[in-house]
Formats: C-alpha cells, sequence, structure tokens
C-alpha cells in the first residue's frame, strides 16, 4: 500500500512537471510568434506610409538631381506653387523658391537620406521664411523620411529648412548619401549623368553587381565584371580606368 502510494505521488509531481515544461514552450512560441507578426508588421506599414506619399493624388512628387543621385520628394501645397529645390549639402540645407498667391501651408516629406541629422537621438531643424525664423511641425517620421508642415503668408518667396547641428558633441550631417537600395525616395543617376554633373570619375557610384569602366570616348559605364574582358577585346572599353 505504501508503495502504492509513493508511486502515485512521483507520478503525480513527474506530470506537473511535463504540464510546466509544455506551459513554458507555449509562451516561449507565444513570445516568438508575437515578435515575427510585429517584424512583419510594423515595415509593412513603414512602406504603406511611404507608398501613400507617392500614390497619394493630393502630393505632387519634386525631382531632385544631386550628384551621384536623383531624389524624389513629396509634397503637398496650398496657396503657392513650388518653381525650384536647391540642395546645398555645403551649408546643409533645403532652398525651396515658391511662386506664391495667397497665405497657405507646405507639408514636404523629406527623405532621410538626402539631409538628416540627428542631435540627443532628436532629429533638429530650423526653417526661415524669407529669412526670418519660422514655425513648423514635425507630422511623420519614420526609419526613411520624415514631414514637416509649414504654414506661410501670402508674400512669401523663399522657404529654407536648415539642419542645425549646435550641440557640445555635434553629430555628423547626412546630406546627400543616395543609396544604391532600392527605395522610392532617390535612385542612382546613370555614370554619364554623373560625370556630366561635375562627379569626378573616382567618385563616380556603380551599383552593387556593376564595375566602372571608361568606354572608347573616355567616357563612363558601369558593366559586368566578367565582360570587361571581353569588351576591351573588342574595342568598347579602355585597358587604363
Amino acid at each position: 500500500m505504501y508503495k502504492d502510494i509513493t508511486l502515485l505521488k512521483m507520478i503525480y509531481s513527474q506530470t506537473n512537471t511535463f504540464k510546466n515544461h509544455l506551459q513554458s514552450q507555449n509562451i516561449m512560441l507565444v513570445f516568438l510568434a508575437s515578435m515575427l507578426i510585429i517584424s512583419f508588421i510594423f515595415p509593412a506599414y513603414a512602406s504603406e506610409i511611404n507608398n501613400q506619399y507617392f500614390s497619394n493624388p493630393d502630393y505632387e512628387v519634386y525631382s531632385l538631381p544631386y550628384k551621384q543621385f536623383e531624389y524624389y520628394i513629396p509634397y503637398k501645397i496650398t496657396g503657392a506653387n513650388i518653381k525650384s529645390i536647391i540642395l546645398d549639402c555645403d551649408s546643409h540645407n533645403l532652398l525651396i523658391h515658391l511662386q506664391q498667391s495667397s497665405n497657405g501651408s507646405l507639408e514636404i516629406n523629406i527623405p532621410k537620406k538626402m539631409l538628416e541629422t540627428e542631435i540627443d537621438n532628436a532629429d533638429s531643424f530650423l526653417v526661415f521664411i524669407n529669412d526670418f525664423e519660422g514655425d513648423f511641425k514635425e507630422i511623420y517620421s519614420d526609419e526613411d523620411s520624415k514631414t514637416l508642415k509649414i504654414n506661410f503668408s501670402d508674400d512669401t518667396e523663399t522657404i529654407e529648412i536648415i539642419i542645425s547641428n549646435v550641440s557640445q558633441f555635434p553629430k555628423p550631417v547626412i546630406c546627400g548619401t543616395g543609396g544604391v537600395d532600392d527605395s522610392p525616395y532617390y535612385k542612382l543617376l546613370p555614370p554619364l549623368r554623373q560625370y556630366e554633373s561635375g562627379i569626378s570619375l573616382d567618385n563616380i557610384k556603380c551599383n552593387d553587381n556593376l564595375q566602372l569602366i571608361l568606354k572608347y570616348d573616355g567616357s563612363p559605364a558601369c558593366v559586368k565584371s566578367e565582360t570587361i574582358s571581353k569588351l576591351i577585346e573588342r574595342g568598347w572599353a579602355k585597358l587604363d580606368t
């Protein structure tokens, strides 16, 4: 009788241990599944927001070539039209010229690989309207871009957005860096356009799977590495690049 009771206690104890083990495993599986779902949802959400800027008929897209890249800047404006946007990486600013008609507002979605810095983990901008400091609101931000809303009066001719990199330990300013990844905000210009815009041959960029060479006329081209020797044999490319 005593042996039976002891055996039952052992079985009961092992059963509880097994149940606890299963519960722990279930909790871990639920946690891992939740993290997996979050990892899919949030990037998809950010991508959806970005696509809304480009697909939303209320937004126009300004095309801005700068050095090796062409940037695409979604914006929505009332009361005026944008005549031009100029990126100046020496001064770390974006200068917007308006064709004015009345009081209005500008919502501009700025690619972070075009103009960006971080000071104490917070982005810092200054906005000048006709060379007077003005107010603005940051209405959206994600890993790719941020959107500013700027109100202006009927005499506004210029809006200048400046990186304020003032702190005890200034952070580097990201300006005109672009990328060769697939992004709706920028694309790499063809090598000849890069060269014609003043980029030296040493600084011309190619996509990751291509290599820079010089053609027979001295102009740059980006080709696959395995075809370089064939192009040289045919006289299409020069040996000295």
